[in-house]
């Protein structure tokens, strides 16, 4: 979202593995990956933290972390390259 944001390149499917992420994210632990007032302050906290799964879920193992911080990687190219990898990281 953050990158969305910033970005003058084109956007690819990478953006909806990231959607999809935070779908993901919400699904597990009840609440959105990033929560503020206003949609820009949602939008910068995209781009400068982690969405960390253990504040809301502490019993989630390392595994489902390191999903989410692929997945939600502000860079494109640090993300899930398909839909694919990410089910198969989902289903491991």
């Amino acid at each position: 979202m953050a990158s969305q944001a910033r970005t003058t390149s084109e956007l690819d499917h990478r953006a909806d593995l990231y959607a999809a992420t935070a779908i993901l994210f919400e699904l597990i632990t009840g609440t959105p990956p990033f929560r503020a007032a206003t949609l820009s302050d949602v939008s910068r906290m995209h781009g400068e933290r982690r969405a960390l799964l253990a504040e809301r879920r502490d019993e989630l193992g390392v595994h489902w972390q390191e999903i989410v911080d692929v997945g939600l990687a502000d860079e494109p190219a640090q993300r899930f390259q398909s839909a694919r990898e990410l089910g198969d990281a989902v289903r491991a």
